[in-house]
């Protein structure tokens, strides 16, 4: 499976319409996007923590309105666009019919793991997205959202390599399904120990380019997150 690392960014602002029309239009399956939570409790589509590289201002995102935050255009390699935040709402209404879908939870502080929890399961439940959806974070949100939610496919954010093999210390009813670290964080060795237990059906990998595409399809890596 190859994701559209936040839609096709070569030709669009990350997490926008116009990424998503494109990796629909160049064939992809799923794409991955990033969700953070505003003031006034909307969901919308968003990566980092500063307003400087996407929107080009100073604010603190933590203190707009879905509104307010949607009348800034979004920057692509530093140039503003034509494209504007979407809200989850936005991505589920024109979008989840079209693909398979990571969310990264951007949780930034936010401690309210029920919550969270409960609002991404009902965007999932009413979007019917059981089967076509992956839920990444840390490993305290996603063990949380594992226990109480086994139904979601969860993916654990944490290291490649040998430190993986933390992911065989965890109790299975906590145990995320999926495990994702930088695509060179991946060696023969840990690919060797990810066939001895049957693990490389779990692994996902991010930061995938045409420097190292081939040698992953090698390697038998079954989810790719692509940097288009």
């Amino acid at each position: 499976m190859l994701i559209a690392h936040r839609g096709v960014t070569s030709v669009a602002p990350e997490n926008s319409r116009a990424a998503f029309d494109a990796a629909r239009d160049q064939g992809f399956k799923a794409v991955e996007i990033d969700i953070k939570e505003t003031k006034d409790g909307h969901f919308y589509l968003f990566h980092d923590r500063s307003s400087r590289r996407l929107l080009n201002i100073d604010i603190d995102l933590d203190d707009q309105t879905l509104s307010e935050l949607q009348q800034y255009p979004l920057y692509h390699n530093g140039t503003p666009s034509d494209q504007s935040i979407l809200s989850l709402e936005d991505y589920g209404r024109e979008y989840s019919k079209d693909f398979f879908v990571y969310l990264d939870i951007k949780r930034h502080g936010n401690d309210r793991y029920g919550y969270l929890a409960e609002r991404i399961w009902d965007f999932i439940s009413r979007y019917d997205l059981q089967e076509r959806v992956f839920v990444g974070s840390d490993f305290l949100f996603t063990a949380y959202l594992e226990y109480n939610y086994p139904e979601v496919h969860t993916v654990f954010s944490g290291p490649g390599g040998n430190t993986a093999r933390v992911y065989l210390w965890v109790p299975k009813k906590f145990r995320p399904d999926f495990m994702i670290s930088y695509a060179d964080e991946i060696t023969q060795k840990h690919v060797d120990w990810l066939n001895k237990n049957d693990l490389m059906n779990r692994r996902m990998v991010y930061g995938v380019t045409a420097n190292n595409y081939d040698q992953l399809i090698r390697w038998g890596v079954p989810k790719i997150m692509v940097d288009e």
